[in-house]
């Protein structure tokens, strides 16, 4: 027997996930080990993202619609694009990228940068510590990229931006 629809797009695509913000804490601590990592801001156009519904309950489908491939389709297509309402901290949008336009390595698939996601910010943890690793600093390093420091606000819980210079933190 061959493989499902499902199976056969889930084989041949891969999810970048993107927020809308890089202020929750949360995501620092589930995304950047715990503030040591970093965010990288894109410029993405809407029209190549998928917007995340947040909703209560799971997806069922009303019947065995594996047979018919417009249906099943759609179904894939609601599940890409639904998480559970605990997760709408996120503000979560995703985009769906070919692994066969991707780099493998071992189990994981990366995708460039390229004209229609451009790196436009850095912003390192606020506990980053300095990388050794030049390669890293090379690429993301380039005309346009602005790179800041997060940190926690002073009387609330969010990530903001460090404003002092001298505790800015060096990639």
């Amino acid at each position: 027997m061959g493989d499902t629809i499902s199976e056969k797009v889930s084989q041949e695509n891969g999810i970048i996930s993107f927020s809308k913000t890089w202020h929750q804490p949360l995501m620092w601590a589930h995304y950047a080990e715990s503030h040591r990592g970093l965010a990288l801001g894109f410029d993405v156009p809407d029209s190549l993202l998928f917007k995340i519904n947040y909703i209560e309950n799971r997806i069922k489908p009303d019947r065995d619609i594996d047979r018919n491939s417009d249906e099943m389709l759609g179904l894939v297509k609601n599940l890409l694009t639904t998480k559970h309402k605990e997760w709408s901290y996120e503000e979560e949008c995703r985009l769906v990228r070919k692994l066969e336009n991707c780099v493998s390595e071992g189990d994981k698939f990366f995708s460039a940068f390229n004209e229609k996601t451009v790196l436009k910010e850095v912003i390192l943890g606020a506990r980053y510590e300095t990388s050794n690793s030049d390669q890293l600093s090379s690429e993301l390093k380039s005309e346009g990229v602005t790179f800041r420091t997060a940190r926690a606000e002073f009387k609330g819980f969010r990530m903001t931006p460090q404003k002092l210079a001298k505790l800015q933190k060096q990639l």
